[in-house]
């Protein structure tokens, strides 16, 4: 059912921002599943509190991504050694500044910059 509600959830903010397309929601799986669909995007990300310089903008300079994954953290972030993990697979951390944020949050502000990023190559 909560699949469901998120999927709901998509469509609408998808209506509401007028977008022509609707992003992708996966389904929910473990964290070593998850990263290792890494490699299936041109740029994968991982917000972390601990990643001081990295930043989305750098991220997009180092490739000129058409498709991008976001991997955000549970409450109380990712551990130093899934982060690892994920670098790894080709994730990228960054930073997404000095304030530490909900998940929901995170969310929010990740997709925001990456749409800026996107929205700047137009």
């Amino acid at each position: 059912k909560r699949q469901e509600r998120w999927q709901r959830i998509v469509i609408e903010a998808a209506e509401q921002a007028r977008r022509g397309k609707l992003p992708e929601l996966g389904v929910p799986c473990l964290f070593d599943d998850a990263i290792s669909t890494a490699n299936t995007f041109d740029l994968a990300v991982i917000p972390w509190e601990e990643e001081q310089r990295t930043t989305i903008h750098t991220a997009f300079a180092l490739s000129n991504p058409a498709t991008i994954a976001a991997f955000i953290g549970p409450e109380g972030g990712f551990s130093t050694d899934e982060v690892s993990l994920a670098q790894k697979h080709r994730i990228v951390p960054i930073t997404l500044g000095r304030r530490i944020l909900r998940a929901e949050t995170a969310t929010a502000v990740t997709t925001a910059l990456i749409l800026h990023e996107l929205e700047k190559r137009l």
